[in-house]
């Protein structure tokens, strides 16, 4: 068959295909809303941070236009060393093995609970970093406990405010909403 004559199409059979939710009845139907921002720059040549800002909850509640997001992340992060106060927006050298971070809620939502991560640099050039801790709390300040920055090693944080669920737990609705450091060194 040459290209100007169109294709035979007695052959063709068409139907319609129904389906629907394949989980049971019972099983909520869930919506998940997430925004990822990737943050270069601000932390190591050539490595990008990645924060996110996001909502689960019911399906019912994702109807509304737009959909926003419960919780901002958190304002004006601060690492206290021993040279005075320091905007984690800005690298931040000589800050001792220990210091202590606070940060300001969020201007938008009420968290009930914040997750600090912290991680080394392990090899420059990729996007390879390891965990070295991982605090919750209640409040907007925590002591970085000794023996997690280690000196003279490029480490990063990221500051997350949750609403919602819990460790183990898988309560909705749910928030979450990033905030990540510049270079800390100590």
């Amino acid at each position: 068959q040459d290209a100007a004559t169109p294709p035979d199409t007695t052959d063709l059979k068409t139907a319609v295909l129904k389906y629907g939710n394949p989980y049971p009845a019972a099983w909520a139907q869930m919506g998940l809303a997430e925004a990822t921002v990737t943050v270069s720059g601000l932390a190591f040549s050539g490595f990008d941070l990645r924060a996110k800002i996001g909502y689960l909850a019911d399906l019912d509640s994702f109807k509304q236009n737009p959909v926003k997001p419960p919780l901002s992340p958190v304002q004006s992060m601060i690492l206290k060393v021993p040279a005075g106060d320091k905007d984690l927006k800005a690298s931040v050298f000589n800050a001792g093995l220990n210091p202590t971070l606070r940060w300001t809620a969020p201007q938008q939502g009420t968290p009930d609970r914040y997750q600090v991560r912290i991680f080394q640099r392990v090899e420059v050039g990729t996007n390879r970093d390891l965990e070295v801790a991982n605090i919750e709390t209640t409040g907007t300040e925590i002591l970085i406990p000794p023996d997690v920055l280690k000196t003279g090693v490029n480490h990063y944080l990221i500051v997350r405010a949750l609403q919602g669920g819990g460790p183990l737990q898988a309560g909705v609705p749910q928030a979450w909403a990033d905030c990540v450091s510049a270079v800390i060194v100590p």
